[in-house]
């Protein structure tokens, strides 16, 4: 398993050839790619994140001008452009809560699977 910035290069110059692409949708670089749900394997959904974060107790509305402005930038299509040189595509949340029930939802699908690896190797569960 590699990132779609990693592979992309080698599967569309033919010396690679990708099998399943780990996100809830199709790449739009490699749209012949299935995802693992369309195989069947719909617990599977990953993908690389990365979030924008504030100091607890940081007002809302600074919180709320933080997320609009960043929003706003990397929706743009300079961005979008830029980034996709890289094989990243942008979602972004809907809101500071939207992101917050997300992550949430995240912590709840992997830990148990993150403490199961972490017994099978005799670590302590967290």
């Amino acid at each position: 398993m590699l990132n779609a910035a990693t592979y992309t290069p080698m599967v569309t110059s033919g010396k690679l050839r990708a099998i399943a692409v780990t996100g809830d949708e199709r790449l739009p670089d490699l749209p012949n790619v299935p995802t693992l749900k369309e195989q069947g394997y719909t617990e599977f959904g990953v993908g690389t994140w990365t979030g924008l974060y504030a100091p607890a107790g940081t007002p809302k509305e600074i919180v709320e001008k933080l997320h609009k402005t960043f929003t706003d930038v990397i929706n743009s299509p300079k961005t979008k452009e830029a980034l996709r040189k890289y094989t990243l595509y942008s979602i972004t949340s809907k809101s500071p809560e939207d992101f917050s029930k997300w992550l949430d939802a995240e912590f709840t699908k992997w830990t148990p699977i993150a403490d199961g690896f972490r017994e099978e190797l005799g670590m302590p569960a967290k």
